[in-house]
């Protein structure tokens, strides 16, 4: 079972969240949630290929939806290349809904209940 925390010293405008192996050794996934004003963007969301049906994605966005609620932010954005129906699929599971689309890259919003 992996182990997740925030694993870096909270910045001025972002978080930081890892999932490790439960020896802690590895890092196995994280992602970053940065902000200005009530406005959250989800960034860097990786996990490692081996990891990657164990649900640790989806933890790691709920973590980013969790501290995002916690800063009482109005919305979560992102963006997912249009090709990458994983990623899209666990952000819509997630609940993210598409808000527009450029020529390569989808742009996602989660909206939060104040």
């Amino acid at each position: 079972m992996p182990f997740f925390e925030n694993f870096l010293q909270q910045q001025t405008n972002c978080m930081h969240f890892g999932a490790f192996t439960e020896s802690r050794k590895s890092a196995i996934g994280w992602v970053t949630l940065g902000w200005i004003g009530g406005y959250g963007k989800l960034v860097s969301l990786f996990v490692h290929p081996q990891f990657r049906s164990d649900g640790i994605g989806g933890h790691l966005v709920r973590q980013v939806i969790c501290s995002a609620l916690a800063k009482n932010l109005v919305h979560v954005d992102l963006e997912v290349a249009i090709e990458n129906n994983v990623a899209k699929k666990l952000y819509e599971q997630s609940g993210f809904i598409k808000v527009g689309s450029s020529s390569d890259r989808h742009r996602y919003r989660c909206s939060l209940p104040e």
